[in-house]
């Protein structure tokens, strides 16, 4: 055999092997899991930004002025 066609034959059988490997990695994964492929569709709404909820806004600046307090800064809220 020729060089070029010795490479040309350890290329094929290489091809052929990857393939094999693809194949047999798509079956275990079927049989581990029972699927191929999920498609999911969600309807997403938005959520309420944070910084227009109350309670959350009291929650930080309460958080602030205890804090403050707590490290002696003068004017806290």
């Amino acid at each position: 055999m020729t060089r070029k066609l010795y490479f040309a034959f350890c290329v094929a059988l290489w091809i052929k092997y990857r393939s094999n490997l693809y194949l047999l990695h798509n079956f275990i994964f079927r049989k581990a899991y029972k699927k191929t492929h999920v498609t999911k569709m969600e309807e997403r709404t938005t959520t309420i930004c944070q910084k227009e909820n109350s309670f959350y806004v009291d929650t930080v600046r309460n958080f602030r002025d205890r804090r403050y307090k707590y490290k002696g800064y003068g004017n806290c809220g």
